[in-house]
Order: structure tokens, then sequence, then C-alpha cells
């Protein structure tokens, strides 16, 4: 050890340099600046001034942080398009691909028809829209109704949701308002939607289908 190093880390300590800082300056190993400053007694500016440092440390942290979710988010992303953009759905596969989301959100009562209740508007519209395509189902058998908080706007959730689903809002119930529970509004949340087709047998054959591929397994 260099006697001459350890003063000059402890007087570089005593002006508010980090450990870090001290490492770099001194060509020593953080560890090693550590172990020669920690017993130094530091006056109220030496200590605001690295708490300070270890602010702005931590807002760069997170912000390299906030930068690596992203990049990764953009590759995840990438990959997902480059999978599906030029994937062509046949009848079969397509009803693989509804059974398991109506296995997963639907209503298990077989014998009530299809009813599916979600808050995603692109997963209720892609469900319902596979639907149609699968049985050849026509817009006027679809029944639906909101479920909404006291912030939202009703007649402007009937719009949306109306288009969404390219269901008239003709074909909308009453609307369920769910109690207040004093929660704040949730940006972009748009309330449930149960939606509905009242023949059993679609119903039937999606749930079989689900159980088959199960039973099947991988």
């Amino acid at each position: 050890m260099k006697p001459d190093l350890k003063q000059k880390a402890i007087k570089l300590r005593t002006e508010g340099l980090s450990l870090l800082e001290i490492s770099k300056s001194l060509n020593i190993a953080k560890s090693t600046a550590s172990l020669w400053v920690r017993n130094v007694e530091l006056d109220f500016d030496a200590k605001f001034l690295l708490k300070i440092k270890g602010k702005k440390g931590l807002e760069k942290g997170r912000l390299v942080m906030a930068k690596l979710r992203e990049k990764r988010r953009t590759e995840t992303n990438l990959f997902a398009d480059n999978l599906v953009k030029d994937y062509k759905f046949s009848n079969e596969s397509l009803l693989l691909a509804i059974a398991l989301i109506y296995y997963c959100e639907g209503a298990k009562d077989e014998m009530s028809g299809i009813s599916f209740t979600n808050s995603d508007p692109g997963l209720l519209s892609y469900f319902v829209e596979g639907c149609k395509k699968i049985f050849n189902l026509d817009d006027s058998g679809w029944r639906a109704s909101m479920h909404l908080h006291s912030y939202h706007n009703e007649v402007d959730e009937l719009k949306f949701w109306s288009k969404t689903l390219r269901i008239p809002a003709s074909q909308f119930h009453k609307t369920f308002h769910k109690k207040n529970k004093g929660l704040y509004s949730k940006a972009g949340y748009r309330g449930c939607v149960r939606v509905r087709y009242y023949k059993s047998e679609y119903s039937k054959k999606l749930l079989a289908v689900a159980k088959s591929l199960f039973k099947k397994g991988l």
C-alpha cells in the first residue's frame, strides 16, 4: 500500500468525491478506496455533495435501465411482427386459436351459448371477428353489455365499443355500473364488455376443441 495514495484518497473523500470518482482519480480499485476511506468523518458540505451525486447516480441508472427496457421491447415487437406478418390462418387453425381464447376467458356453461367477457378491445374484437369468420355468424345475432365505473361516460363508451366490435348500439343491453370504491380513473381503461351469441352449438364446439387439444397434449 502506498501511504501517499491513501492520504490522497482520504483528502478526496473529505472533499465530497464518491468511491468511484476516487478509484478513477487514483487508478485504484473501488474496493480499495472504500477500505481506505471507510472511517473518514465528513462535514455537512461533503455529505450533502455525496447525497446529490447519489441521487444523480440513481437517476442516471434509471435512464439507462429505461433505455435498455425500450430496446428489449422494440426487439420483442420486431420479433412478433416478423413472426405473424406473413402468416395466414386457415379456418382450422383459426378455430384452434379462438377455442383456446374462449376456454381461457369465456363462460364454461356450454348450454348458454357464447359468452365472453374482457376489457381488452383488441382481444374482444379478435374473438368476435374470429367467431364470425369460423361459424359464418351475422352481426344481428350478437348482444353485448358494458360494465363501467362511475368515471366512465356511458355514451362515449357505447360509441367506442359498438364501433370496435362492429355490434350495433341497439344490440347492447342495459349497462352495469360498478359501485364506486374510490378508484381513480385508469388511463386507457374503457370498462369491461360481455359479448354473447345465443346458440349453444357454437360454445359447445369451442369448448370441445379446446379440451381435445389439452387431451392430445404437445
